[in-house]
């Protein structure tokens, strides 16, 4: 994150109250009573929509009136807090903090809440940040909280299926029997690692093939003779079939030699047997 200038001034200005609630079901909870709407509506999007400018309507959100207060739905409380933390300590006149160290599965819950909010900075950084541990190795217990709350095609899953993926691609996943022990009671685990092993295993041999391929034609072999391509060559035999019509026609001949001691016996026939006139295959000088 890099320093940015004129954020002290957005302390100023109406305060707003926000809530949050887990979900559109969940009576909401206080998150925090009082928050300069200038600061808010600087950091998200979303919440710019619900405080709009004088003579701006308000987005239609349940839980926003527009002008003191803001219902926000999803995730988990404590992530949010720690996205309006950084963002009051980076108006303290020091320019963009980072946000402190933390487990992955934390990493994961603050990324979720800055997509909820728009919060484009936080949600590189915790991209970033997740990638780099996953280029190491993810955790089981992470691994297993993960599991429980996010979805398939979910960021963070996706990142913890290559992290894990990959160590046992590679042959270097440690904690094996941890590992092992989970594949066992998750399904859905043992399934996502499968895929992307044998879709890595596919690749990588589609990519042998090819350097094969390259080295047999470098030394002249058959995969350096000059090929057409194949759909070409497809209509080409296609057309020849039709060209090439084979006709079966029974005919007689005289036996002008005889066959003896394994030699063939030869059958003299004439081109008019045929309805082929002897002059169409006369030679030319």
């Amino acid at each position: 994150l890099t320093p940015t200038t004129g954020q002290c001034s957005l302390w100023s200005g109406p305060k707003v109250k926000l809530m949050h609630a887990a979900s559109p079901n969940s009576t909401p909870q206080g998150l925090l009573n009082a928050i300069p709407r200038n600061m808010v509506a600087y950091f998200s999007p979303v919440l710019k929509d619900c405080f709009p400018a004088a003579g701006v309507a308000h987005a239609n959100r349940r839980g926003c009136d527009g002008e003191k207060i803001a219902t926000i739905y999803g995730s988990l409380k404590p992530a949010f807090k720690i996205i309006f933390n950084w963002m009051m300590k980076s108006c303290e006149g020091q320019g963009l903090v980072w946000i402190e160290r933390m487990n992955y599965t934390k990493y994961a819950r603050v990324f979720e809440a800055a997509k909820i909010l728009s919060v484009d900075l936080v949600c590189e950084d915790m991209l970033n940040r997740m990638n780099k541990m996953a280029n190491t190795q993810i955790r089981v217990d992470d691994v297993r909280l993960i599991y429980n709350f996010f979805p398939k095609d979910s960021e963070p899953r996706q990142i913890v299926i290559r992290s894990i993926g990959d160590a046992v691609f590679e042959r270097r996943l440690r904690g094996w029997a941890q590992y092992k022990e989970f594949k066992i009671q998750c399904r859905d685990y043992d399934y996502d690692i499968y895929e992307y092993v044998e879709k890595k295993r596919r690749a990588v041999a589609k990519e042998e093939r090819k350097l094969r391929q390259l080295e047999k034609k470098g030394k002249g072999g058959p995969a350096g003779r000059m090929s057409l391509p194949q759909d070409w060559e497809a209509e080409a035999t296609k057309d020849q079939e039709t060209e090439d019509t084979v006709t079966i026609k029974r005919v007689t001949g005289v036996v002008s030699r005889k066959g003896k001691r394994g030699k063939p016996t030869y059958v003299s026939v004439t081109l008019d047997k045929f309805g082929v006139d002897n002059a169409d295959y006369r030679p030319e000088y």
